[in-house]
């Protein structure tokens, strides 16, 4: 399910900066591993499955701004 992603990116600094300034995002999700064009903000409560072929960039600190 990818009802706990929002916010799409192409590029991972923007996402990175976005989930960091979002108390709601815990991590960012690479919808093809391929670290292209597309990363997506996950929330809490977010899965993913096993055999999905993805992957997230867990959230490791907040930083103010």
């Amino acid at each position: 399910s990818k009802s706990n992603t929002y916010q799409r990116f192409e590029d991972a600094t923007d996402a990175e900066d976005a989930c960091n300034s979002d108390f709601q995002c815990i991590g960012i999700h690479d919808e093809s591993c391929d670290q292209l064009n597309s990363y997506r903000l996950c929330q809490k409560g977010f899965r993913t499955s096993l055999d999905e072929d993805s992957c997230i960039y867990k959230k490791t600190k907040y930083v103010s701004k």
